[in-house]
């Protein structure tokens, strides 16, 4: 398996809700150039009316070490606050978990983990994509 030098690819979490709403699934791509992120992020609509099905965001922030933060940034929508995720990625930069909160809405917040998709189901779903545009 290839060592990961930085948070590049493809990755599969969830957020899970203080309190007693249901955890939120996610699909990543982030872009990590010398700790700088960014990337997008999918996942299915549990909160905002109208939006359709899936919701997409934008994220950007940075990685010093193991730390990681970032903010998501929802598309087609302002919902007053962008969401904070702060965390810690494994050292084989293959995992990350930690908190995430809204900077004005204190009790809006929980946890949240992430792991990297591995290389072969990337490849797979681009081999699909590919046959599809074909």
């Amino acid at each position: 398996m290839k060592a990961h030098t930085d948070l590049s690819g493809r990755w599969t979490g969830r957020y899970d809700y203080q309190g007693a709403l249901s955890p939120v699934a996610f699909e990543a791509v982030l872009d990590d150039q010398d700790g700088h992120l960014v990337g997008t992020i999918t996942e299915p609509n549990s909160f905002a009316s109208g939006q359709g099905p899936h919701l997409q965001a934008s994220l950007k922030g940075n990685r010093l070490g193991s730390s990681v933060s970032f903010t998501k940034y929802y598309h087609g929508f302002d919902q007053g606050d962008d969401p904070i995720y702060d965390g810690d990625a494994n050292a084989a930069l293959t995992r990350i978990s930690g908190q995430w909160r809204f900077a004005t809405l204190p009790g809006w917040c929980g946890r949240f983990v992430m792991v990297r998709a591995p290389e072969a189901q990337a490849r797979r779903r681009k081999a699909k994509v590919e046959s599809i545009e074909v």
